[in-house]
This record gives structure tokens, sequence and C-alpha cells, in this order.
């Protein structure tokens, strides 16, 4: 756990401010939450940005910045630290660029045009997150298309996919799902669509079934349903009827979207809502009975 809690503070050294001239990237988007995205804090569609300006520079430009270790760490934005809060849990501010977390510190990553940049100040010893679906339609739309692999790509809940993916401009021609292995080129991108009991059988989609520190996501699949985490990793009751919209990035491979449900009913209720409004600004989304979709984790305070 101290290995994974170091290197996601190695993730937003700041090093220096990389300034220099250039006209400036457009399309940059800037949010800054706690607690997983369950407390927004500031959401900026349009920041002050400049020519050649890094992550740590956009952050500086739009929000009160504290650093230390000779300004290599982020330490404080706002006026909110990292470390050890008084009621002994500690929490860190780490960043995503584009729904993914960063693995280079933050001044040595240039903002580019359409970056959506996301710091957030979590518990990162509860779950160890490296890709979040909140900035959709990012990192799926792009100049290449995702691999869009399906249980049954002749079903409901592919079609919805297709269409939901087309909408955000990452048109994907569906695939059956031995023809989207996952990939260890790190630009790869996925999206399995269908019910658990197939998708299970995927090597990244499989890590859902089991500890949140290597999935990334704040619940956990059971043979009985899904059961939700809230920020400080605490369960709620199963859920036997669920649907589940998340994204994984095992170490060393690229970004898988995980689009499920415990039947075929949920998986097409989880692809209908594989919409922006109802992803933006959350790590994970869950559709719990016959709900409508709930940012994951769920906050402390949520019952």
């Amino acid at each position: 756990m101290r290995t994974t809690v170091t290197a996601l503070l190695a993730a937003a050294l700041l090093g220096g401010c990389g300034l220099g001239a250039g006209d400036p990237p457009s399309d940059v988007a800037l949010r800054i939450t706690e607690d997983a995205g369950t407390r927004p804090l500031r959401e900026i569609p349009r920041p002050e940005v400049a020519g050649e300006d890094t992550v740590a520079r956009l952050l500086q430009r739009n929000a009160k910045v504290e650093t230390s270790f000779s300004g290599r760490f982020v330490s404080a934005i706002d006026g909110r630290p990292g470390g050890e809060d008084a009621d002994g849990r500690r929490r860190d501010w780490l960043y995503f660029v584009d729904g993914v977390l960063a693995d280079r510190g933050a001044a040595d990553v240039r903002v580019q045009d359409g970056d959506d940049v996301w710091w957030d100040r979590s518990d990162t010893g509860l779950a160890g997150v490296t890709a979040v679906v909140g900035a959709f339609p990012a990192p799926l739309a792009g100049s290449a298309a995702p691999v869009l692999g399906c249980a049954d790509p002749a079903t409901a809940p592919c079609a919805a996919a297709a269409v939901r993916l087309r909408e955000a401009g990452a048109a994907a021609r569906p695939v059956a799902l031995d023809a989207a292995r996952p990939s260890r080129d790190r630009a790869a991108r996925r999206v399995l669509v269908g019910p658990w009991s197939a998708l299970r059988r995927d090597p990244v989609a499989g890590l859902l079934a089991g500890d949140p520190r290597r999935s990334g996501v704040y619940a956990i699949v059971t043979d009985d349903g899904l059961v939700p985490l809230d920020v400080r990793g605490r369960t709620a009751p199963v859920a036997r009827r669920w649907a589940l919209i998340a994204a994984l990035r095992p170490r060393g491979g690229g970004v898988t979207w995980v689009v499920t449900g415990a039947t075929q009913a949920d998986a097409n209720r989880a692809a209908k809502a594989l919409r922006e409004p109802a992803l933006s600004g959350r790590f994970a989304v869950a559709l719990l009975g016959a709900g409508r979709p709930v940012g994951l984790p769920r906050p402390a305070d949520a019952r």
C-alpha cells in the first residue's frame, strides 16, 4: 500500500512551472474535488491557460496552490492540505488527465487542446484508482475509435452502447469479446458491454470481483450482487439488481471501460446511461435496484 501511495504522490510532482510562448490550448477544463469526486470544490469549464502551460501551471493560474519539498509536491489547494487529517485519515492530492491517472509529475505534462484536468484529494489507501468515468467522453473519443467488445454484438446492450459512443464522437464497430482482448499498449482503449456472467471472464473486468485496491473501483461484484463502497471503504447492503459503469487501467496496459449489470436488461440500462449527464464528475457509476445512476464511491453519509 505504501508503494501505491508513493506512486500517487509522485504523480503530483510540481518540479517547475514549464512556462513558454505560443497559442494557448483550447477547450481545456479544470475540476477540483475531494473524497473521490463526492465533494466538488471547483469546476472551471474555461480556466485561464497560456501557451506551453503545464498541468502544474494551469492549476497555479486558477487556484491557490501551496507546495512542499522545495516546490516539488502539491501540498495544498485552496487551503486544503494533503497528508494526515485530525481524524487519522491520510488524504493526498492526485490528478487525472482525460480520465486517466497521471504517471508523471504535473510540471512534466503539457496541457493539450481538449484536456480535462481533474485534481482530487482522496484517501489513497482505499482504492488504487487509475481511471475514472467522470471525464466522458474522454478518453474514448479521439482520432482512433476504441474497441467495443460485446458479449453478443447482436443484442440491445451492444447496440445502445454503440449509439452512445457514436453520439460522443467515439464511433466503434462492435466485435465479440474474444476479439477484444486486453492489450499491453498503454494507449489502447476498450469498452466491454454485456451481463456480468459474460464479462467476468475478461482478465481486466474480472478484477471487479476482488480487492478494490486492485480494481481501483469503489465496488465489489459478488455472487449475490453488487456491494457499493463509500469513501471510507465501508460497504453498503448488497444490491441484487444492479448495473455498473467503471473504468480500469491495470499496470502496464490500456484503459478498459466495463458497462455491465446483473442481467442482460441491467447491462442495457448501463449502456443507455453511457452519457455525460450521468457520468460527469464521478469516479464510477452504479444503478442500484430500479434507481437512477448514482456515483461511486458513495458519500460518507450516504444511506
